[in-house]
């Protein structure tokens, strides 16, 4: 079963640095004009690729006492959806759980998402895919993918 794991990170990992990165907002840096897919430092305010409603898979819990945990073994759904006017809502069994405001910043050509007063995720957005890492903590990584 461990090496499952082993296979889906590296596999993870492989497609999140060997592909050119997304842009958050379809735009430019100043730094890298020629590349359309550069990570943007300007007006990270306009975030279509990450605007909708994403599906909670998976949370893998904490430093080295990992727990991996699903809608299976916790018996219910979540979801996130990341609106325009930067709200964020969370369901719980399609139910209205909380409402936060969201900021996105970029620091050393990494998006981090900063959900109200919480400590901030590192954004991770490739496709249909997307990971909120607080990891860089000890804490939990969220996983989920774009609802169709």
């Amino acid at each position: 079963m461990p090496r499952i794991y082993i296979v889906f990170i590296t596999t993870l990992l492989t497609m999140i640095y060997c592909k050119p990165k997304q842009t958050l907002n379809n735009t430019t840096s100043s730094r890298d004009s020629k590349n359309t897919n550069a990570i943007v430092s300007e007006e990270l305010r306009n975030v279509p690729a990450l605007l909708g409603e994403w599906i909670w898979y998976k949370t893998s819990c904490c430093g080295r006492n990992k727990n991996i945990m699903t809608p299976q073994t916790e018996g219910y759904t979540r979801s996130v959806w990341f609106k325009e006017n930067n709200i964020a809502e969370f369901y719980k069994n399609s139910q209205l759980e909380k409402k936060l405001n969201y900021t996105i910043s970029e620091k050393n050509e990494r998006n981090y998402i900063k959900l109200d007063k919480n400590a901030p995720a590192l954004l991770i957005l490739h496709g249909d895919s997307l990971v909120l890492n607080y990891g860089y903590m000890d804490m939990e990584n969220e996983y989920f993918v774009r609802k169709k």
